[in-house]
């Protein structure tokens, strides 16, 4: 090609050195080639950004000062000043094709489009496969090693925020009793919620100010007004404290005998003596110091733990049938069981309510609530004689609910029911007890859960995010071992001086075409579930959409990037530049698959992706180039991976969309 054609080429330089070349010398030629004596001068060209030497120059001269810093291992390329008339301008003058084997015919002509050889650059810059392997194995031993770091932190984080007890109500634990006064306390886990003889709020007094971390039944009162109850530190164990409300301060009743929570407690007529119901049907009798006096071991009530302190007899339900269990509470004979007492209403055995779930004693009569194993809860009233049953129909059905004295009045509380039910002593229903006080207390408990809900759900399921992707990222650093283990030995030799007579395969037909199908696909998929998540749970939802459907986007584009390339044939090898314009030059002989693509620095490997085919080999003469070996999905997932080609970028892009959508949905609920 002469002068006389008009095209003309910019020489550019970006810092790229040949391997093995000395930059000192280097930065000499440049300084050199513009007339500079100091070489501080060409540092900006070694920045890495692109800087033209020469602009608007003839194809001879951009040849000739090409090949002259080549020579002196600088990197250049060279680009058209102007956009080229025709597709194969830029590429060198076409020679003959070496002669080949029969076959189907070649032209002698470059076909398809060809790839500017100016501004091609080796596979190989520094790093050789053994460098690579090492790389890789190590990175593959790091991101185990922090998938395991975040799986401890998982683990920690679900002892740290344990999931809520099935069943766990709002109001949880309740009980309640009067003071001296008549006023009514009542204790949840949080806190003791004072109420005024007419049920009229007055104070709330946390778990916090009597130093504990939490307050658990059962809740009695003491002739001079102390509350014995069973309270927690952090996560130790319940331990019964008495407590006194006017100074905030509380102590062990008896550490030095108890050593689990009492379920259970009742005091003698006279208050000097107190007895305790263990959680494993230990019995115990104390003075009002905490002594403990005696010990004896009971059968476990079925449903409420319950004593009845009642005409110097000790009354407590049964585990094994409708009755209360009769025992002597004197110092000498502690525990001793004298009789049983049945509770068998017809109507309640009628309705398979056959245990007792909760007594209480009233005024001139007693209260039964019998409940079955299938059976709601139904409320009787009995005389002095536990006999003459009365049934009380409920307003509401009660799950487990059991009995708060307070006054002449009976309350009925339900953890599962945010007002208690009032009974005057003749049976009559009244208005439920409602307490701005317990309203307040399942409005914090309700926001104190949710909030623990909360972080354990991010806790727990973006570490496990990192954790997959972690373990991903390990095993694509494994799956890049085993194909730096597989490949070519051979160097990419410089294209220098520029072959001719390559013989360019053609591009794909319908590459472009599939690749435009999938990206549409992505994003069709990714708008469905915007608004599928809209239409079922609001704009939230459908914002939560908005990572997948940029995902989407971002891939699409990562398609298009990386499914470019050239595939040429000269005599008995093959030349393959990929989407990033890095060249590999070896013998047909490494040749692996039917369509090959560089996809990594030193690795040749097949890409041959029915969704998304990238050249056409129906040309290729198989008798001459069929390849010796095949690689394995591995080895290709392995070379995507260490190339960091678009193709793993779209995939990875649409993992992280879909979980960050997932994860989204799940914060939102």
């Amino acid at each position: 090609m002469t002068d006389n054609d008009q095209q003309r080429f910019n020489l550019i330089f970006s810092g790229q050195l040949l391997p093995g070349t000395d930059i000192e010398r280097a930065k000499r030629t440049l300084a050199a080639f513009f007339g500079l004596r100091d070489i501080s001068g060409v540092a900006v060209f070694f920045s890495g950004k692109p800087v033209p030497l020469r602009r608007n120059i003839t194809r001879t001269d951009a040849q000739r000062l090409y090949r002259q810093l080549r020579s002196v291992g600088l990197i250049c390329e060279l680009t058209p000043a102007d956009p080229p008339k025709v597709a194969t301008a830029s590429t060198p003058p076409a020679q003959p094709s070496p002669a080949k084997p029969p076959g189907p015919k070649q032209s002698t002509k470059p076909r398809g489009q060809a790839p500017n050889l100016f501004a091609l650059r080796p596979a190989f810059a520094s790093q050789n496969p053994a460098q690579l392997r090492e790389t890789s194995q190590i990175r593959s031993f790091i991101a185990a090693g922090a998938a395991l770091a975040l799986c401890v932190l998982v683990i920690a984080v679900m002892l740290r925020f344990p999931a809520a007890p099935a069943g766990r109500e709002p109001l949880g634990p309740l009980a309640g009793t009067s003071l001296p006064d008549k006023q009514l306390v009542l204790l949840l886990e949080g806190a003791l919620l004072i109420h005024e003889r007419s049920g009229l709020p007055r104070a709330r007094i946390g778990a916090g100010d009597l130093g504990f971390d939490r307050l658990y039944p059962p809740l009695w009162t003491m002739n001079n007004g102390d509350l014995l109850l069973n309270a927690a530190i952090a996560e130790g164990g319940l331990r019964l404290q008495r407590c006194n409300l006017e100074e905030l301060r509380c102590y062990p009743f008896s550490p030095e005998v108890l050593g689990s929570p009492v379920t259970a407690i009742a005091g003698s007529l006279l208050g000097d003596s107190i007895f305790l119901l263990g959680e494993g049907g230990q019995l115990w009798r104390s003075n009002s110091a905490g002594e403990i006096e005696a010990t004896a071991t009971v059968q476990q009530p079925w449903g409420k733990a319950r004593i009845l302190s009642i005409d110097g007899l000790l009354l407590i339900p049964a585990g094994d049938g409708p009755m209360l269990g009769v025992y002597r509470p004197d110092q000498q004979n502690f525990g001793q069981q004298l009789d049983a007492l049945l509770v068998m209403p017809a109507a309640a055995i009628a309705a398979g309510q056959d245990r007792l779930r909760d007594v209480s004693p009233g005024d001139e009569s007693y209260w039964a609530l019998m409940a079955g194993s299938d059976a709601a809860p139904g409320l009787f009233q009995l005389n002095q004689q536990w006999g003459n049953p009365r049934g009380i129909a409920l307003p509401r059905e009660l799950s487990t609910p059991y009995f708060i004295s307070w006054r002449d009045k009976l309350l009925i509380a339900d953890p599962k029911q945010a007002v208690i039910q009032r009974v005057a002593s003749d049976g009559r229903l009244e208005a439920p007890f409602e307490s701005s006080l317990i309203l307040q207390e399942r409005e914090n408990w309700i926001k104190l859960a949710q909030q623990r809900s909360l972080m354990r759900q991010l806790g727990i399921g973006l570490p496990l995010i990192l954790v997959l992707f972690c373990i991903a990222t390990a095993l694509l650093y494994l799956a890049s071992y085993r194909a730096l283990s597989a490949i070519p030995q051979e160097r990419s030799v410089l294209l220098d001086p520029l072959p001719g007579g390559i013989h360019w395969l053609p591009g794909s037909a319908h590459r472009d075409r599939s690749v435009n199908q999938l990206g549409i696909a992505l994003l069709l998929t990714s708008i469905f579930i915007l608004a599928l998540l809209g239409s079922l749970g609001g704009w939230q939802q459908a914002l939560a959409s908005l990572p997948l459907l940029i995902a989407s986007l971002y891939a699409w584009s990562e398609l298009r990037r990386g499914s470019g390339g050239h595939l040429g044939l000269l005599e008995k090898h093959f030349i393959c530049v990929d989407y990033d314009g890095r060249y590999f030059y070896g013998k047909r002989s490494v040749l692996r698959g039917n369509a090959a693509i560089l996809i990594a620095s030193g690795l040749v490997l097949p890409v041959s992706i029915p969704v998304l085919p990238n050249l056409e080999v129906a040309s290729l003469n198989k008798a001459l180039y069929a390849p010796a070996h095949s690689s394995s999905r591995v080895e290709i997932l392995g070379a995507l991976w260490l190339s960091r080609h678009p193709w793993m970028n779209a995939a990875l892009a649409i993992t992280a969309g879909l979980l960050l959508t997932v994860s989204l949905l799940v914060i939102i609920g």
